[in-house]
Order: structure tokens, then sequence, then C-alpha cells
């Protein structure tokens, strides 16, 4: 089992529609989704294996979005990744190997 958190900060206003967080499970059916209207900071509790995990979203006029994607590789390693988002619609994906 593995944990990856996904931190998201919205800047500048509300986010005109809510962040969709969807956990790719590659090759397997195992995903998980999620949505929030504000900013967030969230664990989610993962089995071993390969992921894509994709957060999307639409930031507010002149705002950004800060998105960080933090986990613990199978070797023990923490592993971050991060965005910093100024354009009004995006969608970012991040490898993960538990």
């Amino acid at each position: 089992m593995g944990n990856v958190r996904i931190k998201v900060d919205i800047k500048g206003g509300t986010a005109p529609v809510p962040v969709l967080v969807f956990i790719d499970k590659v090759n397997s059916n195992h995903d998980t989704c999620f949505k929030r209207d504000i900013s967030f900071n969230q664990s989610v509790i993962i089995d071993q294996g390969e992921y894509n995990v994709i957060v999307s979203g639409e930031n507010p006029i002149d705002g950004q979005t800060d998105i960080l994607v933090e986990y613990t590789d199978n070797n023990g390693q923490t592993k971050k990744k991060s965005y910093n988002i100024k354009i009004p619609i995006y969608s970012r994906i991040f490898k993960v190997f538990i």
C-alpha cells in the first residue's frame, strides 16, 4: 500500500467549476475520482502499481492554481511534483509509481 497526497491551492477567487482529480491505476479498473470546489489538501491510500494522477480545472479570472502531488515510491523515497498554472483551463498528468 502507498499514499499519494494532492494539494491544490486556488488563488484569486473561486474556481468557476470544481477541480477534478482522477487517479487512474494503469491496466486496471481500480480508479479513484473526486471533485472539490475550493482549495484542498487530501491524501489517498492506493495499492502498489503505476498510476496517472490527473488534475483538471479552470482558474478564476486573473487567478492561478498551484498543484502539488507527493508520494512515497516503492523504494521508500518521497517524490514531489508541482505546477503553478496561470492559464484559464488546465489539465496536468502526474506519473506515480508505488
